[in-house]
């Protein structure tokens, strides 16, 4: 059948900015990165390495397309090998074995064209919302994968130098839509691995969503994404004699997050990375974990038990539970939610009804935890159940402040909450699900942490708080 000259004309305006769609949605994955670089991760050994790695080991046979989605820095990089140019603002890209080619956005991501010099907020969830959208208009497949590459401390994420702002993470559920929800996400930021985070980007919550979450707990490196790509290949493909070779028609979202673990703390073994961790969760078990955490919350209000949680969490005589912030509370108030169960449940202090409400955290956090790896110098680490945190800071610490006020540490998470706030968003779900503000009783884990903590009003829970 010859093609209609209308047919030709959109094959021929595709082919003006770069290649057509592939055209074809039975196509495996489609994995999408969003390097949110305006910032030092641009530096030389950071992205440009990643990105280097895996275009070394793909291969453009492999049933998957690759494309970036960048926002460049001033004065960290003027690598112009890696993309065939140097720029600071913001640019398309597929990314294949033979190079790297510029694309437009076309209706989806307009303001990106092939001789464009659009400079956005990367901070700005909006930019997500069109790459993802752009990705799975022009690289139709049956599943896809959104990579977020740069910074994040576990309240907020993608910092952008030029805008001075960082984007909160129900911000990113406010703005980008279900159409937008995505198999797998992989977050290449530091302390990500939350339970609040993934209970935020669920299935079902209205907004942007993925199936299964790969998240680094604490700080490090990038993950071995090299190894991963490497082991990509398409049935049939020259390239599938490699070594352990994965047709990726046969991965889930959830088997290719278990692959991206094995191979990470692989190569974190095989380097000597003794610190480090990351999982892969299945987010459509966060609920029963919320569920159960806020129950535990109840049990521990009921039966007055602050005391001796705070002693199993630490610095009490038992010391910490698996903290991943280096022993420091008062700057990273992340606990593993598996270790701090795991010494509830077995503890005689706490009553009948409090020891099983752990259990049941316990085993709600092992649906939820798919895979996961830690590193030698975290000893209380279990394979598999540990590698998701929560956060419960010590609330007695003070911490002084440039202009000399001294305060308490929940005063200075005011990202963790209900409610609107300022620079990191806030509206947290997790904080707000499951709660009546002000009706005078703990209903979950938020309420609990605020009254325990909040004895000032100047709490994450506004100034009345949030659970007198």
């Amino acid at each position: 059948m010859k093609p209609t000259l209308l047919a030709l004309a959109a094959w021929i305006a595709g082919a003006a900015s770069g290649p057509p769609p592939t055209g074809d949605p039975e196509r495996p994955w489609t994995f999408l990165i969003y390097a949110a670089v305006d910032n030092n991760a641009e530096e030389d050994g950071n992205f440009f390495s990643f990105l280097d790695g895996v275009r070394g080991a793909l291969a453009d046979d492999a049933g998957i397309d690759v494309v970036l989605f960048i926002d460049r820095s001033e004065g960290y990089s003027t690598n112009a090998r890696s993309l065939g140019e140097d720029f600071t603002d913001a640019r398309l890209y597929h990314v294949r074995a033979a190079g790297c080619t510029r694309l437009a956005g076309g209706e989806a991501f307009p303001e990106i064209t092939l001789d464009s010099t659009y400079e956005p907020n990367s901070a700005d969830p909006s930019n997500v919302r069109k790459f993802v959208a752009f990705g799975k208009s022009r690289f139709p497949a049956r599943h896809t994968a959104l990579m977020l590459y740069g910074h994040a401390d576990g309240r907020a994420m993608c910092p952008d130098e030029k805008s001075r702002r960082e984007m909160g993470f129900a911000e990113l559920t406010s703005v980008a839509t279900e159409k937008e929800a995505v198999d797998l996400m992989a977050l290449e930021m530091c302390n990500m691995a939350g339970v609040e985070i993934a209970y935020q980007w669920r299935p079902g919550n209205g907004g942007f969503s993925t199936k299964a979450l790969v998240a680094i707990p604490n700080a490090g490196p990038p993950l071995a994404w090299s190894r991963v790509f490497a082991r990509l290949r398409a049935s049939g493909s020259q390239a599938e004699n490699g070594p352990g070779p994965i047709d990726p028609a046969k991965l889930s979202g959830a088997d290719f997050g278990r692959l991206i673990v094995e191979e990470g703390g692989a190569a974190r073994l095989e380097a000597g990375e003794e610190r480090e961790a990351v999982g892969c969760y299945d987010l459509t078990k966060v609920e029963a974990v919320k569920r159960a955490v806020d129950a535990l919350a109840v049990e521990l209000a009921r039966s007055d038990a602050r005391t001796v949680f705070e002693e199993l969490r630490g610095p009490g005589p038992q010391g910490f539970v698996l903290n991943y912030g280096r022993n420091r509370l008062d700057r990273a108030p992340f606990v593993d939610l598996h270790d701090l169960c795991r010494r509830s449940a077995a503890c005689e202090r706490l009553d009948a009804r409090t020891r099983s409400a752990s259990e049941a955290v316990l085993a709600a956090v092992d649906e939820l935890v798919l895979a996961s790896w830690g590193g030698k110098a975290l000893p209380a680490f279990e394979a598999g159940k540990s590698g998701i945190f929560i956060v419960f800071p010590d609330g007695a610490f003070e911490v002084r402040g440039r202009d000399g006020r001294t305060e308490r540490v929940w005063a200075r998470c005011r990202w963790y909450s209900p409610l609107e706030v300022p620079d990191v968003y806030g509206r947290l779900a997790w904080c707000s699900d499951g709660a009546k503000p002000g009706n005078g009783q703990v209903e979950n884990w938020f309420e609990l942490l605020d009254r325990w903590f909040d004895d000032t009003g100047e709490g994450p829970g506004g100034a009345n708080g949030y659970a007198p």
